[in-house]
C-alpha cells in the first residue's frame, strides 16, 4: 500500500505541471483581474504540488483520473491535457461554493478563499474572524467575493475547452459531459442543503444524494478520456454507473472521516472539528441509518 500511495504522489508530481500550465492558459497570474479574480483563484487552486515528503497538498485526483484513463486508453497527451484542467478547475468551483454554503473558514490548514477574501478586504476595520463568530452576514464582501470567484472558476472551465486545439465535435461532447456534471452535482447539492434534518431521510435517499452529488464529479475526468478514446455510447454509459456506485462508497467514507479527523476542518482553538456533519444536521449515510431504525416519535425529537 505505501508503494502504491508513493506511486501515485510521484505521478501526481510529474503531471501536476503539465496541468497547470494548461490551466494558465486561460487562467494566467497577471493581468487586469489578477488582484480580485485570478491571483484569488490561483490561492484557491493551491498552486505548490504535492510533497512527496510530507503528503501534504492538494490531491489533485480528478485531473490525474482523466489523465491516467488517457494513457490507459491510447489518448495522445496533449489532447487529454484541456479536459484535465477542466476537471480541475470545476472541482474548485464546487469546493469554492460549498465552503462558503457551510461556513468552513479553513480549507487545507489555511483560512478558506471567502475567509481570506473577507480578511483582505476588512483589515481596515477590525477584526474579521471576530466578525465571522457573530454569524454570516448577508452581502458580506468575504462571502460576494468567494461566490464570485467560484464563478469564475467553473466559467474558465468550459473556456479551457472551448479554447483548446480540439475539434469542434469534441470540444461540444467534451463541454456536454461537464455541463452534466455539474447539473447533476447541483441537484445533489440541493439535496444536501434541503434534507438536512430532515425525519423522513432514508438510505435510499441517501443513495440517490450521494450518486448526483459525488458520483458524476469523481468519474467525470475518466469519462473525458473514453469519449476522447471513442468508446461506444454503451461503454460511457458503464463509466457513468461505476461512478455512482464509487460516489456512494467515496461519501460514506467522508461521512466517517467527519467524525474521525475533521476532514482537515480546523477549529477557532486550532484542533481539527469532528462532527460537523452531525451538528448541522447533514443527511449522511450514518444519520440515514439511524432514521431507519427509529420510530417515528424517536424521528421527530
Amino acid at each position: 500500500m505505501e508503494f502504491e500511495s508513493d506511486w501515485v504522489l510521484r505521478y501526481t508530481a510529474e503531471n501536476w505541471p503539465l496541468v497547470r500550465a494548461d490551466i494558465e492558459r486561460v487562467l494566467p497570474r497577471t493581468g487586469p483581474h489578477a488582484r480580485w479574480l485570478n491571483g484569488p483563484a490561483w490561492y484557491h487552486i493551491g498552486d505548490d504540488c504535492i510533497d512527496p515528503a510530507t503528503k501534504k497538498g492538494p490531491k489533485r485526483s480528478r485531473p490525474m483520473f482523466c489523465l491516467l484513463a488517457a494513457e490507459c486508453l491510447g489518448v495522445p497527451l496533449k489532447d487529454a491535457l484541456p479536459f484535465a484542467a477542466a476537471t480541475e478547475l470545476a472541482h474548485n468551483y464546487l469546493i469554492c461554493h460549498d465552503d462558503v454554503m457551510d461556513g468552513d473558514i479553513s480549507r487545507r490548514d489555511l483560512p478558506a478563499l471567502w475567509v481570506k477574501l473577507g480578511i483582505d478586504h476588512e483589515k481596515r476595520k477590525g477584526d474579521y474572524q471576530r466578525a465571522i463568530g457573530r454569524g454570516l452576514r448577508l452581502g458580506d464582501v468575504g462571502i460576494a467575493n468567494g461566490i464570485n470567484v467560484g464563478d469564475y472558476l467553473m466559467a474558465k472551465s468550459f473556456e479551457a475547452l472551448t479554447s483548446s486545439h480540439l475539434s469542434a465535435e469534441k470540444k461540444a461532447a467534451l463541454c456536454n459531459i461537464l455541463a452534466t456534471t455539474l447539473v447533476k452535482t447541483g441537484e445533489g447539492q440541493a439535496l444536501d442543503v434541503n434534507l438536512r434534518a430532515d425525519a423522513d431521510f432514508s438510505v435510499d435517499r441517501y443513495f440517490e444524494l450521494a450518486t448526483l452529488k459525488t458520483g458524476y464529479y469523481l468519474i467525470f475526468g475518466v469519462v473525458g478520456s473514453a469519449l476522447l478514446a471513442n468508446l461506444d455510447r454503451s461503454s460511457i454509459d458503464t463509466l457513468w454507473k461505476l461512478g455512482g456506485n464509487v460516489g456512494v462508497a467515496f461519501q460514506m467514507l467522508d461521512d466517517v472521516i467527519d467524525l474521525t479527523s475533521g476532514k482537515g476542518r480546523v477549529g477557532k482553538n486550532g484542533r481539527p472539528e469532528l462532527g460537523n456533519d452531525i451538528r448541522e444536521g447533514k443527511p449522511s449515510a450514518l444519520f440515514a441509518k439511524v432514521l431507519d431504525c427509529a420510530t417515528r416519535p424517536e424521528k421527530m425529537k
